[in-house]
């Protein structure tokens, strides 16, 4: 099928809204408005791609802004505007796997908090998914899992239902809602001794809110452990990916220093801190305390400003590394042929804004092996299954077949060496990634 992009249309509702800096409040209060209205105050654009489209093809109003700014006062990075409650769930429904954390992920993290808090009796794990990180943990912990997604959560409650895991309590909740607001008719979080979010507070659109109604509800010897992904290291850790540091799903982008400051305005203090290997993961291990509104000093600022110039050259070396072997794919094609991609999430679609792949006369199919996306179109072109498509044409085709994925690219090579697929059909867009 030929690429066709819709033209853009309403939804019906505002799927985003302008808000004032994370950190700092700079900036007049979040009103929802138009995306194309939404403009930085004071704040420096770092990056901005109009009209990204979320997915599925919904006869173009699943639309947005992905603007990253630099807050003019404080330096917190941050993307503005951000999407409305309604918005996120309407956008990212279709996300599927492009969620998720690497196989046994979810074991390291319980060895990490059982070495750091030996101690520890009971456990708060909030972005639980299908509840792994939980699982992990020792049956005579007493265990609770918080998730926005009510699919992870039915998952988690029903998946190894076995007397371990039985023991673990599931709760479907938002975390910008009234369940973490202290003293409310929801009772607000359970009692814990440590508190866990692995790669949540990003995608929190107030994530100091977060922090604080945290540190309101919490044991005054609360442990937290929290781990994001920071501009410290994405030039290693994320150092060929197109998506990259800036993914348009999280809301929030740290740095070391940014992290901590927030923590301290929150009422936590850091006590210990670790890189994550493999990937872009910072993990520290805070406890509770008063609040210190200490921001970030002017050095760090400066080493922060510094590594994201750093990434951004890095992020638009990466696309012309990209494009480059794109377009010398396209040039060795003499007449139009049909070009398989494997892959329908937001790594696509940033091959539709950053690279000229769509521009060609060729005809595409694309394939995920996600079912959420399955029998969906992207921008015209038709999501398959893998086994929905021939096995003759997986053996004995001569399409070009493009891996759009940076983290998930290994694992779709091997799928496609055992399908039979002939390695120099194989387009692979990155050398070794590492993924989450």
């Amino acid at each position: 099928m030929k690429y066709r992009r819709l033209t853009p249309k309403s939804s019906g509702m505002a799927l985003q809204r302008d808000r004032p800096c994370p950190m700092c409040r700079n900036g007049q209060p979040s009103v929802t408005i138009p995306a194309s209205d939404s403009a930085s105050r004071h704040d420096n654009v770092l990056l901005c791609i109009e009209d990204f489209q979320c997915y599925e093809d919904l006869e173009g109003k699943n639309r947005v802004v992905h603007r990253i700014v630099a807050c003019g006062q404080c330096g917190f990075v941050y993307t503005n505007p951000c999407y409305t409650p309604e918005g996120f769930t309407w956008l990212f429904e279709k996300a599927g796997k492009s969620y998720g954390q690497s196989a046994g992920r979810c074991h390291e993290q319980a060895a990490w908090l059982l070495q750091h808090i030996p101690g520890s009796e009971s456990v708060l794990d909030i972005g639980c998914g299908a509840g792994a990180f939980l699982k992990a943990l020792p049956q005579g912990i007493t265990r609770y899992g918080i998730d926005i997604d009510a699919a992870s959560i039915n998952d988690a409650c029903y998946n190894d239902a076995d007397e371990h895991n039985a023991a673990i309590h599931f709760i479907n909740a938002d975390l910008t809602n009234t369940f973490f607001e202290p003293d409310t008719a929801q009772g607000g979080i359970p009692d814990v001794a440590t508190i866990t979010l692995f790669h949540v507070l990003e995608h929190i659109p107030d994530p100091q809110k977060t922090l604080l109604n945290l540190r309101a509800q919490c044991r005054d010897n609360a442990a937290l452990i929290v781990e994001v992904p920071v501009i410290d290291r994405a030039t290693t850790e994320q150092d060929q990916d197109i998506v990259g540091f800036y993914t348009i799903q999280h809301l929030s982008h740290f740095s070391k220093a940014s992290l901590h400051a927030m923590l301290r305005r929150c009422g936590w203090r850091v006590k210990f801190s670790d890189d994550i290997s493999g990937y872009n993961g910072y993990r520290v291990l805070a406890i509770a305390d008063s609040q210190q509104h200490q921001a970030v000093s002017s050095s760090e600022r400066q080493g922060d400003e510094a590594a994201t110039n750093d990434y951004l050259m890095q992020w638009r070396r990466n696309v012309a590394q990209v494009e480059t072997v794109l377009s010398t794919l396209l040039a060795s094609i003499v007449t139009p042929v049909d070009i398989i991609i494997w892959g329908a999430g937001q790594h696509t679609e940033y091959l539709c804004h950053l690279t000229g792949i769509f521009n060609s006369e060729c005809r595409f199919l694309i394939v995920d092996s996600d079912p959420l996306k399955q029998g969906t179109t992207l921008h015209g072109i038709a999501v398959l299954a893998p086994d929905a498509v021939p096995e003759k044409l997986w053996r004995d085709g001569t399409e070009p077949i493009i891996i759009s994925s940076y983290g998930g690219q290994p694992q779709i090579e091997q799928q496609l060496l055992q399908r039979g697929v002939a390695q120099q059909r194989i387009i692979s867009l990155y050398k070794q990634p590492n993924a989450y």
